[in-house]
């Protein structure tokens, strides 16, 4: 009976965000309650559903704040190129190079690349959507492979674009760990979100058809504007 109260409930939340402007909060839990004459845990399990949907943001000490869920829900569960990711979205992607060196090998870059790489150019980068900033991103390539890559391309196009087409080097997959961390003082800025803000951290590491770590990615997401989402299928044998 629980369950279908609170699934009840989201659908009749989600016709009231439909109703409100992105960034507003939804009324408490306790009020919610008496609104919809349901108990405390079915407004919570309502709220747990749309959080996980991608309707509404939760923040302690807030409340539930509506997002824009046609705009910022991205999938990171998938193969992910922004780019791609916000031309779906009908959105245009754009890349800000905020800074370019080549630095040696360390023991954390060792461990990834597998001691295969001396020196490596490091690439920092913003990511945004129509003007909006969404993702601080530090990357890590080989300078074995990419010496001639060229600045102006890495402002204009997609990384993996330059890779295959300029350097006949296909990605064969890519793994990701998710986490929550605390933003750093020049990622705040760039984000334009409070220096106390909490991100979603994205470490990946990509590898090429050989097998071979072609990049290693760090990247600070503002949780408002990203969402992670996953499908798991039950394969019931009849």
């Amino acid at each position: 009976m629980e369950q279908s109260l609170y699934i009840q409930l989201s659908e009749k939340l989600i016709e009231k965000i439909k109703e409100m402007e992105v960034g507003q909060l939804l009324p408490s839990e306790r009020k919610l309650a008496e609104i919809y004459s349901v108990s405390r845990t079915t407004v919570r399990l309502a709220l747990d559903n749309l959080e996980v949907r991608g309707y509404i943001l939760r923040q302690h000490g807030k409340g539930s704040i509506v997002v824009d869920y046609h705009k910022s829900l991205i999938n990171l569960s998938e193969m992910y190129s922004f780019t791609e990711q916000m031309k779906a979205l009908g959105q245009e992607p754009s890349t800000k190079l905020i800074s370019h060196s080549i630095i040696d090998a360390n023991d954390k870059l060792n461990d990834i690349f597998l001691n295969s790489e001396k020196k490596f150019i490091k690439l920092i980068r913003l990511r945004s959507s129509d003007g909006v900033p969404m993702m601080y991103e530090e990357s890590f390539i080989p300078f074995s492979k990419f010496h001639d890559i060229k600045i102006n391309d890495i402002k204009e196009r997609s990384l993996y674009d330059i890779f295959k087409e300029d350097f006949d080097e296909v990605v064969k997959l890519a793994q990701e760990e998710f986490s929550a961390d605390l933003v750093s003082k020049e990622a705040a800025k760039q984000l334009d979100i409070s220096p106390d803000s909490a991100v979603l951290q994205i470490y990946r590491t990509t590898v090429n058809i050989k097998n071979e770590t072609i990049e290693y990615t760090e990247s600070k997401a503002d949780p408002s504007k990203f969402s992670y989402r996953t499908i798991h299928h039950n394969h019931i044998e009849s």
